[in-house]
């Protein structure tokens, strides 16, 4: 929490540690849409970014999902206000198992998400993308290659995590 004093205002900020909070200019929180967000900026805390402009927001990634050998400390990511990629599914998720033994999600966009999804991904190689759920950043990725066809894998979570997860990803459709 820190307090900052504006035209003799005292202004509380809150980071918010079970979603990715997400501030406009005027203090309300507003709800990310499901998606994927090219990460305009990152750095360790909310402080550290450019400040955004009218179409972007800063989302709090605390990598709740990952494994814990992979959890980092919670990063701050400047998105814009609407997904690059809406999160439009073909048909329902599956969940399975990897070749790592660990769980996985197996989804499918509609053929208009996955051509958005190939066009952004070559557009945007090497850059940095936001996996967003109900409002929360569930994953970062750095777009390696282009991505054909619309099908992928969510994996790199825990069990539970997974099937929470797929529970709100069916819940959303």
């Amino acid at each position: 929490m820190s307090r900052r004093t504006v035209g003799g205002h005292v202004i509380v900020l809150v980071a918010c540690m079970l979603t990715a909070a997400i501030t406009e200019a005027a203090g309300q929180p507003e709800k990310h849409q499901a998606g994927f967000y090219l990460v305009a900026a990152e750095a360790s805390s909310a402080d550290a970014l450019p400040a955004p402009d009218g179409q972007q927001q800063v989302a709090r990634y605390d990598q709740k999902y990952l494994r814990d050998s992979e959890r980092e400390p919670p990063r701050y990511l400047l998105l814009s206000r609407r997904p690059d990629v809406t999160l439009k599914l073909a048909k329902p998720p599956a969940i399975g198992k990897g070749s790592n033994g660990f769980p996985e999600l197996s989804l499918e966009l509609t053929k208009e998400a996955a051509a958005d999804l190939e066009r952004v991904s070559r557009e945007h190689l090497g850059q940095r993308v936001a996996f967003v759920i109900d409002g929360e950043v569930v994953t970062t990725h750095t777009i390696r290659s282009v991505i054909t066809g619309g099908q992928f894998r969510l994996s790199r979570c825990t069990d539970n995590a997974c099937q929470y997860i797929l529970v709100r990803l069916t819940e959303a459709r």
